[in-house]
């Protein structure tokens, strides 16, 4: 065999392989620097305050879990009153959902072998979101629509 051709297959091999080693440490530096979407499960308390003539809202609970929703929003409220949750990141608005406002609700119920409606105003109520997001700075505000009315913002928070 020439010398020239015992070295080549060596080199080849050589190169191959530092070329293939390159490429996966570049993935791994990709992958743990591109942000991994989350869910957040947030649980909170709603009461009505007649004194301002808007509701106080507070987070009492909120979880954060590895992964991706399949579907990451609800769709949106078509009611007169509802709540308006805006999600930012890096200071911008990347989604925004509509839901149904906890202390308003209409309810259908059975009367005989009638069905009624009634509307429910309650002074206070729990309810559960969940939503994705994509990075840790990221902003949720919630704004309160009555009957029409402008949007009230009444919750800012980091989550």
């Amino acid at each position: 065999m020439d010398k020239s051709n015992y070295w080549k297959p060596i080199i080849l091999f050589w190169l191959l392989t530092s070329l293939a080693a390159c490429n996966t440490s570049k993935t791994s530096i990709i992958a743990a620097s591109s942000p991994k979407p989350q869910t957040v499960f947030a649980l909170f308390k709603i009461e009505n305050d007649s004194q301002q003539n808007k509701s106080k809202i507070q987070l009492k609970e909120k979880m954060k879990s590895d992964g991706a929703l399949k579907d990451p929003y609800p769709a949106d409220w078509s009611g007169s009153q509802y709540l308006t949750f805006e999600i930012s990141q890096k200071g911008k608005l990347v989604h925004a959902f509509k839901v149904e406002h906890p202390l308003y609700k209409h309810v259908e119920y059975a009367a005989g072998d009638d069905l009624k409606s009634k509307q429910l105003n309650l002074d206070q109520a729990e309810f559960f979101v969940r939503f994705q997001i994509d990075n840790s700075d990221t902003f949720l505000k919630i704004y309160e629509t009555l009957q029409g009315d402008d949007k009230i913002e009444i919750l800012t928070i980091q989550l």
